[in-house]
């Protein structure tokens, strides 16, 4: 290693640890937070007694004791996060630890997007892009959540590090031996096999995945036929599909046993697919996390309410997966089918909403924790309303030139707008948006280190469209949804929950910044009362009743 190249390594190193520290700040300050304990109906309860069942012996989770006493059925949750929840709680003893683990994913994380806007856009990229992934305030939250997003952003980090390996790999030259190509099929069904467990965390990567060798598949078709001009690196690339997904299948295939172990289906990943399409595609979408069918928007709902649905709607004593699955995608096709237009404008709002920097809750409210509470996850100023505008421009106006990274950069830039597919296909949620927004911090780099360089170079011009097309985009971005982004529901916890624990004043002040911006105000006062009537004050119960 020659003397340069130790200053940046040592740079680098020092970045992560900085970064590291933020996290850990964001840890120590929010980890034992009452409201993020996950009990209750919140995702986190569910993962973390799958986990506990998986640590205490039920690794294949069949037993009924591991689902209160009902039938092992198939996983109703994405699976990969209740096993990598299990590993760390059974590694360091507590969820704590695995909270740990999470934020030193998340480090990581940010230094393989470091590393791939320096392997596509060059050394100040990489540094731009470190600090935007960095910097993302969201990224921590999540990562300190006990919910399968924490993991998205490392597992996102991956999949783009390792697919721009692989498509690199010819220009650097490498084999596993003299004349022999193998390197490149390695680095493919790596790019693969991290695609596959992306999909058992989230499982509408699957269409990441199938995109993807897709446009591997179709790359190689043309090459083969000469056109564009036949590249003997691209062409290489397009031959590498058949790895690509095969590992990714290899991957899941652990998860599809189990699921027919438990139910003698063939249910590849979850079972919950087809009502999460029914929910974003039916007659109560409203592009977000809404009740469908009167079935409970909860972790719960898809586990119990939905087969009981669709064994009441078919008329059937029982009902398998598939035929509970079928039910509802066949309701939701249906519903399109009969109202064409309203499914179009129903897509236009999910593609806003997926794009926008507008918060929108499911289970835990990030403006809550980040600015009424404030503390070190307030630090964290990057959001996607910097790096949604800057990263879709920067894909297009930043891309290295052909002969400089060995071509497939497009290839690699489809991952963007195939993440956006694989949310707006369904409904959109702050969580489920971040693959994509991990994805555009790469490409920010890009366009960050593309108009320092233009601004050095006095390429006014080309800077100045960069900039009205950047900010056209970012006016979409930033124009309010006026969605519900979960802060009055979490100010009206966090009152019920000083009242609890005798800090009425506090309680009190909660509870009034929460009437201002509930949905539902008067049930906030419902609930308050029911908390005073509970703890025996039936003075204060009946001021809210009354209210």
């Amino acid at each position: 290693m020659t003397g340069s190249a130790r200053v940046r390594l040592l740079w680098g190193v020092t970045a992560l640890a900085v970064v590291f520290g933020l996290k850990l700040a964001v840890l120590f300050s929010l980890g034992q937070h009452p409201l993020l304990v996950p009990a209750g109906d919140l995702d986190g309860a569910y993962y973390s007694h799958l986990a506990e069942r998986v640590a205490d012996g039920d690794v294949w989770l069949l037993e009924s004791d591991s689902f209160f006493g009902q039938p092992a059925p198939a996983f109703f949750v994405s699976p990969l996060y209740i096993y990598v929840l299990a590993f760390f709680v059974k590694l360091g003893g507590s969820i704590d630890a695995a909270r740990f683990a999470q934020i030193l994913l998340g480090t990581c994380a940010v230094g393989l997007v470091a590393l791939t806007a320096r392997r596509w856009y060059g050394a100040a990229a990489g540094w731009w892009a470190g600090l935007f992934a960095g910097g993302f305030g969201l990224f921590t939250f999540y990562e300190i959540l006990i919910v399968p997003a924490s993991l998205d952003p490392f597992l996102t980090a991956l999949d783009l590090y390792l697919l721009t390996r692989a498509l690199q790999f010819q220009r650097e030259g490498r084999v596993l031996r003299p004349g022999l190509q193998y390197g490149a099929a390695l680095w493919w069904a790596a790019a693969g096999a991290a695609l596959g467990l992306h999909a058992l965390n989230r499982p509408n990567m699957l269409i990441v995945l199938g995109g993807l060798a897709v446009l591997l598949t179709v790359h190689g078709i043309l090459r083969r036929a000469g056109w564009p001009a036949p590249s003997a690196v691209e062409g290489a690339v397009a031959r590498r599909a058949t790895a690509f997904v095969a590992a990714a299948v290899i991957v899941i295939l652990p998860a599809t046993i189990r699921n027919y172990r438990a139910t003698g289906q063939f249910v590849p990943i979850a079972s919950h697919g087809s009502l999460n399409f029914l929910i974003g595609n039916g007659p109560d979408a409203d592009g977000t996390f809404v009740a469908a069918m009167n079935i409970d928007p909860s972790v719960r709902g898809q586990w119990l309410d939905a087969p009981q649905v669709a064994k009441a709607a078919l008329g059937k004593d029982g009902v398998t997966p598939a035929e509970v699955s079928k039910f509802f995608r066949d309701r939701a096709l249906g519903w399109i089918r009969e109202h064409p237009h309203a499914e179009l404008r129903l897509l236009g709002w999910k593609t806003w909403y997926a794009v926008s920097a507008g918060f929108l809750t499911l289970n835990h409210s990030y403006p809550f924790f980040a600015y009424d509470l404030g503390g070190p996850l307030g630090w964290l100023v990057v959001g996607p309303a910097l790096v949604v505008p800057l990263g879709l421009i920067g894909l297009v106006v930043a891309r290295p030139r052909r002969e400089a990274v060995g071509g497939g950069y497009w290839i690699w830039a489809a991952y963007v707008p195939l993440a956006i597919v694989s949310v707006v296909v369904f409904f959109v949620t702050a969580r489920y948006r971040l693959p994509f927004q991990v994805a555009l911090c790469v490409a920010a780099g890009g366009a960050a280190a593309w108009a320092w360089d233009r601004a050095r170079a006095g390429a006014w011009r080309s800077l100045a469209a960069a900039a009205v097309a950047t900010a056209v985009v970012a006016v979409v971005v930033l124009w309010p949804t006026r969605r519900n982004d979960g802060r009055g529901e979490e100010q009206a916890r966090m009152g019920l929950q000083e009242i609890q624990t005798d800090r009425v004043i506090e309680g009190e002040q909660w509870i009034e910044r929460a009437v201002t911006r509930h949905p539902f105000p008067g049930v906030v006062h419902l609930r308050a009362g029911q908390m005073y009537e509970l703890r025996s004050q039936s003075g204060p119960a009946l001021v809210h009743y009354r209210k």
